[in-house]
């Protein structure tokens, strides 16, 4: 479950990047 959160963060991170770059 902890790699699932991870994931989840990273993938919502990367998302986030590319929307505000």
């Amino acid at each position: 479950m902890y790699r699932v959160v991870v994931v989840w963060i990273w993938r919502c991170a990367l998302q986030c990047a590319f929307i505000c770059c």
